[in-house]
C-alpha cells in the first residue's frame, strides 16, 4: 500500500427503484455529478420503472447481511459496521481493493442469497446501478463513517423474530 491509498471505504447501495434522480435528497450522475432536486425529473425516472420499488423487510434484511459478511469474510475485507435499512445498505469495509469490486461483489452475494432464500424473483432488481464509495484515508475517517452508519440512520429496525419454542 502506497502512503496515500485509503484503508477503507463507505459503501452505500440502495434499493432498485428507492432513490431516483431529481428526489428530494439529491442524486450522484456519473456524467455530472451532483443532481440536485427535481420533481419533474423524478417524476421521469419513476414512470420508466420496470418493477415497484425494492424495500427490505426484517428477512430481506437479514439475509443481505448476513450475504455480506460472508462475502467480506470469504475475501478477507474487515467490516467496521454495517447497517442494512428498508430501501439502501451502509458497509463500512477495510480493504485495498477497487472500491467498484467491493460493491459489486457485495451487491452479487447479496442478490444471490435472497432468490436462494425465495425472498426476491429471478426476474427482478434488487439494486440501483453503481453505489456510493467514499474513501476513508485514516482511522479518524473510519470512526466517523462507523459513528455515521451506527447512529445516524433513524431508529433501529426491527430483527427478524426467534422462534422461542422449536418447531415439530
Amino acid at each position: 500500500m502506497r502512503w496515500n491509498d485509503p484503508i477503507g471505504y463507505l459503501i452505500t447501495i440502495t434499493g432498485y427503484g428507492t432513490w431516483l434522480h431529481g428526489d428530494e435528497r439529491g442524486s450522484m450522475d456519473r456524467k455530472h455529478g451532483f443532481v440536485a432536486p427535481d420533481f419533474k425529473l423524478e417524476e421521469h425516472r419513476r414512470s420508466h420503472l420496470n418493477h415497484d420499488p425494492m424495500k427490505f423487510d426484517a428477512n430481506m434484511r437479514k439475509v443481505i447481511r448476513e450475504a455480506i459478511e460472508a462475502d467480506c469474510l470469504y475475501r478477507q475485507r474487515h467490516i467496521e459496521a454495517i447497517n442494512v435499512r428498508t430501501n439502501h445498505v451502509h458497509v463500512v469495509v477495510l480493504t485495498s481493493e477497487d472500491p467498484s469490486l467491493v460493491v459489486k461483489n457485495i451487491k452479487a452475494w447479496a442478490t444471490r442469497q435472497l432468490r436462494k432464500e425465495g425472498l426476491v424473483a429471478a426476474d427482478r432488481p434488487v439494486w440501483t446501478e453503481g453505489g456510493s464509495k467514499r474513501w476513508l484515508w485514516n482511522r479518524d475517517d473510519v470512526r466517523a463513517a462507523c459513528m455515521y452508519v451506527m447512529d445516524c440512520q433513524g431508529d433501529d429496525l426491527p430483527e427478524v423474530p426467534v422462534d422461542s419454542e422449536p418447531r415439530t
